[in-house]
């Protein structure tokens, strides 16, 4: 069967004749519908006659190779190639310090360090301002170079809390935006500092959102053992994010 291009009359609402395009086989009339090949031509029924040539005129514009409908392949060479997919590399971020009282009092367990007035310093922990992220450990330096009893649990929010007790108080604080908490052992002691490396209190790593249209989350440390601090001891946190 061949369908021959030919125009029909119709009248329009307003009653006037206005030509529309249809194919006829002889006999039967049927209204045109512009199918488009890749070139932005009209595929015509009287060469493109059957499904299989019109499947062909569409394919015209599927790249060649291997690649089917609904199965890619995705650009992974340099850094900076388009469609390059990058899973973010872990990054250690340096929190600001924190200095604790003028006293070398002896903490106990459970215990806030923190300055006389209580402070509650922030770590810019987010890629960006509002961006979601990971931290997978806790990193915490401080001035003073002894281990003895160095244990420590670092707290972290994403509002700033409110805190029950100052320093050399138990650590007790309001929930708002409590993220979650690292416990930290001083294992490494250098000449001016003394460091150790913590993993989260619970689960494989510590999922936050940074305070609203910030990058930053509060901490806070708490004893975890009877600690003697040096004078105004200074100490920061090092947060691993993913």
């Amino acid at each position: 069967m061949t369908w021959t291009q030919t125009t029909v009359t119709i009248k329009d609402a307003s009653g006037t004749n206005q030509p529309v395009i249809a194919y006829t086989d002889g006999t039967n009339f049927s209204f045109a519908h512009p199918l488009l090949d890749n070139t932005g031509a009209i595929v015509s029924p009287a060469t493109q006659g059957t499904l299989a040539s019109v499947l062909s005129a569409l394919q015209t514009a599927i790249p060649a190779g291997s690649n089917v409908i609904g199965k890619f392949g995705i650009d992974q060479t340099a850094p900076g190639v388009t469609n390059l997919v990058q899973l973010p590399v872990p990054y250690i971020v340096a929190g600001n310090t924190m200095t604790r009282s003028t006293n070398t009092t002896a903490y106990g367990a459970g215990q806030l360090v923190n300055a006389a007035t209580v402070v509650y310093p922030t770590i810019a922990a987010a890629r960006g301002n509002d961006v979601a992220g990971t931290i997978l450990r806790l990193r915490l330096k401080k001035s003073g170079s002894t281990l003895t009893n160095g244990i420590f649990r670092v707290h972290l929010y994403n509002a700033q809390p409110t805190a029950t007790n100052a320093d050399g108080g138990a650590w007790l604080t309001t929930t708002s935006g409590y993220t979650g908490s690292f416990d930290v052992t001083m294992t490494q002691a250098f000449s001016d500092s003394a460091m150790g490396i913590g993993i989260p209190t619970a689960g494989a790593g510590v999922a936050f959102a940074p305070a609203t249209g910030t990058q930053n989350l509060y901490y806070l440390i708490e004893s975890r053992a009877a600690y003697t601090p040096i004078l105004a001891e200074v100490f920061t946190p090092y947060v691993e994010v993913q």
